[in-house]
């Protein structure tokens, strides 16, 4: 066997073995059986909808809250400081939604990539990234997985509200 022929078969034998992967993989744990969520403690909200975020929202910092619709599905947008802001409602069935995202697009800005993963390592609870338009966005997810509050809904979105006040101000270490 000469050693171009040994080199290739070396190579064939890692590339099936799955040793010669480029990158690491995660991979996923054990599903639990059912997948399902487990169903809401009195009191507490498995998801919401526009209409009821709506009121969850009120004193929360934000606003000219509106119920808006958006490609046929129902949202709430507000405002912080003059900053639009959208709570997209998102894993939708029968009139309940089990996670709203809270949004603000902020526009082309003097930011690169390093400075938003400054923030997203120093920051708890929301995330900032360029987005394809290359503008910088900034969003947090508030998740009804199990059962929450409805005071866990209003306090989240202060803590959106401060975050973004706080991002204005932040100066990478």
């Amino acid at each position: 066997m000469n050693i171009r022929a040994a080199v290739l078969s070396c190579a064939l034998a890692l590339f099936g073995s799955g040793l010669a992967q480029a990158q690491p993989q995660i991979r996923a744990p054990s599903q639990p059986q059912g997948g399902q969520q487990p169903a809401a403690a009195s009191g507490l909200l498995s998801g919401t909808n526009a209409d009821l975020t709506l009121r969850l929202l009120q004193g929360s910092g934000f606003s000219n809250l509106e119920v808006v619709t958006i490609d046929g599905k129902k949202h709430v947008r507000g405002q912080s400081n003059n900053i639009n802001v959208g709570f997209l409602h998102e894993n939708c069935k029968d009139n309940s939604c089990a996670r709203v995202t809270v949004i603000a697009f902020l526009g082309k800005q003097e930011i690169n990539v390093d400075w938003a993963n400054s923030w997203n390592r120093d920051k708890a609870f929301t995330k900032v990234y360029i987005n394809k338009d290359g503008e910088v966005v900034m969003d947090m997810d508030i998740v009804f997985f199990g059962g929450v509050s409805p005071d866990h809904v209003k306090q989240c979105a202060v803590i959106f509200n401060a975050m973004l006040k706080a991002l204005f101000e932040y100066q990478p270490s």
